[in-house]
């Protein structure tokens, strides 16, 4: 079972990524969050962190409603509206699951959709 930390979605950035130079900055629980765009890693690599997790990539797609796509070997674990797929990134104990990818021609969108206890 996937112990959830936070649960609310939240965007956290809409626009340019060619053009974002400043790390994203949101709050979690009252809590500020700074991340850069290049600090996203695909939810494919998951299994590759080196943590001793209880759950894998496809268990928190599942956990979140959230649409996994075979294509072959590939599995593309799709976010939460069309064109954006997960990623995470670990901060202080936490993995944070985003959904990200580009929404709209040039226009990059980054969903935060939860934080789950390592």
């Amino acid at each position: 079972m996937i112990k959830f930390y936070e649960l609310t979605p939240i965007t956290v950035f809409d626009g340019d990524v060619a053009q974002q130079k400043a790390p994203m900055t949101f709050s979690v629980k009252g809590q500020p969050v700074r991340l850069a765009i290049s600090d996203l890693i695909s939810l494919n690599k998951l299994a590759h962190i080196g943590c001793n997790l209880p759950f894998n990539a496809d268990d928190l797609s599942l956990a979140l409603s959230l649409p996994v796509t075979n294509l072959g070997a590939v599995k593309i674990h799709k976010g939460s509206k069309q064109g954006l797929k997960l990623y995470f990134s670990i901060i202080d104990d936490l993995l944070y699951v985003f959904s990200f990818g580009e929404y709209q021609p040039g226009r990059f969108l980054c969903i935060f959709e939860c934080a789950v206890h390592l």
